[in-house]
């Protein structure tokens, strides 16, 4: 499972070596684990790195290791059915032990026969059992399954009850040799309680926080993401300093580079002006910021004005302390976010109220489409155009039609923002 097309398998094989010890000490012991950080701080990069670096398989499990890795990645999931999402991981689970050399052929054809029963009745039984029975064969050759679900607070408003009891019987049915591994921007108990109970996950799964990358690894990232920029170590540890190892503004950073100034040597302005002014910096930071707790924000806020927070209120948002936010002396990770939050400190109540400049151009293409279902890739034609080369996540957009519904209740507006389930949003008259 070697895939050299990902620049990540070029790595060092001590890239980000804390959360891969971490990790591959509870892979090895069987354990369930919520990979938790805050959206796109690199979760994404570090798995390529561990799944399709060589040098990184074999550091860590030696080299002749009996583990199947199988990604699913959620951000692939096209239709957001619980079937769907069952049949996402079937598909995967074929992938690998297709490519598979440890898995013999007659194995590999009744895996691939169930796969194609599941594809043609479209039953969660039906797909659920080929699962069941898929990683049962491979769990009796010795070769412990690791489903490593990826993105996987994107699909938790489609998923019953069932869904994470299924995933245990898994498990238990193959003596462990099923490890699940779930990423998520928070615990799935704080997503989704009526389906993760407290004690349930307690108990199941171990959890690894995900904090915003040191300095060594980032120069080992940067070094090879550069898209063939011309920079010294000096812009390059400015850079550092500027966004504090958060991987998805380094990505940003990058690429907006490359389109400006792919022929120049890039210096401090060159960047500077970027992080400040550039849209798509400042709507990472809206979703950072967006992605908190009331109480969170509150503590953020705080911290900026220079108050002390008590222990009453670190506790309720250690989140904060635990994804690297924040660090041991109340430090903000990133200058670019502090920055963006010294705006947020300055917005004024009757700022608050009236529409941004984005919420005005959700509600100006809503209100020309009135009755009309607007898709998510119209809505973001129309209010990111900016956006188009590089993608707006479901977050953003979820997060812009939350503010905006509140805006206009506020206002007591006549209208009203439905949701048209998998399909995407129509305004309509209350």
């Amino acid at each position: 499972m070697i895939f050299t097309k990902y620049i990540e398998s070029k790595y060092s094989k001590n890239y980000r070596s804390d959360i891969a010890k971490r990790l591959t000490k509870l892979i090895k012991n069987r354990h369930a684990i919520e990979l938790i950080g805050m959206k796109r701080v690199g979760i994404a990069n570090f798995l390529r790195f561990y799944l399709y670096n060589e040098n990184c398989r074999k550091h860590y499990f030696g080299e002749s290791s009996s583990k199947l890795f199988i990604p699913i990645d959620f951000a692939e999931l096209v239709e957001r059915k619980q079937i769907y999402v069952w049949i996402s991981i079937l598909q995967r689970i074929l992938d690998q032990v297709i490519s598979s050399e440890q898995i013999p052929a007659d194995i590999k054809k009744e895996v691939t026969m169930l796969c194609e029963k599941s594809l043609k009745d479209k039953e969660i039984f039906v797909t659920y059992d080929s699962i069941l029975k898929s990683l049962q064969m491979v769990s009796e050759l010795g070769i412990h399954s690791v489903l490593f679900l990826i993105r996987f607070d994107r699909i938790l408003d489609v998923l019953s009850p069932d869904f994470f009891t299924n995933m245990k019987s898994i498990s238990e049915s193959t003596s462990n040799y099923v490890t699940p591994i779930f990423t998520t921007y928070r615990s799935l108990q704080d997503l989704c309680s009526e389906t993760f109970s407290e004690s349930t996950m307690n108990v199941y799964t171990h959890k690894i926080f995900f904090k915003p990358v040191g300095k060594k690894d980032f120069k080992e990232f940067f070094k090879k993401t550069k898209y063939g920029l011309k920079m010294d170590n000096d812009v390059i540890n400015y850079i550092y300093d500027q966004i504090g190892g958060y991987i998805h503004y380094a990505y940003l950073l990058l690429t907006i580079l490359k389109e400006k100034y792919s022929t120049e040597t890039i210096n401090k302005s060159h960047v500077e002006k970027i992080l400040v002014e550039d849209r798509r910096i400042i709507i990472q930071s809206e979703e950072i910021y967006d992605s908190l707790t009331h109480i969170e924000k509150n503590v953020l806020i705080d911290i900026v004005k220079k108050k002390k927070v008590d222990k009453a209120m670190k506790l309720k948002s250690i989140y904060l302390w635990n994804v690297g936010i924040l660090d041991k002396e109340n430090k903000i990770f990133s200058e670019v976010f502090k920055k963006y939050l010294l705006k947020e400190t300055k917005s004024s109540k009757s700022e608050e109220l009236a529409f941004t400049k984005k919420e005005h151009l959700l509600y100006k293409f809503l209100l020309s489409n009135k009755n009309e279902i607007c898709t998510r890739l119209e809505i973001i034609k129309n209010v990111w155009p900016e956006c188009t080369g590089f993608g707006v996540t479901d977050w953003t957009i979820d997060s812009l039609i939350s503010r905006l519904r509140k805006k206009m209740k506020a206002m007591n507006s006549k209208y009203k923002i439905n949701t048209v389930r998998t399909r995407g949003f129509k305004l309509v008259k209350i």
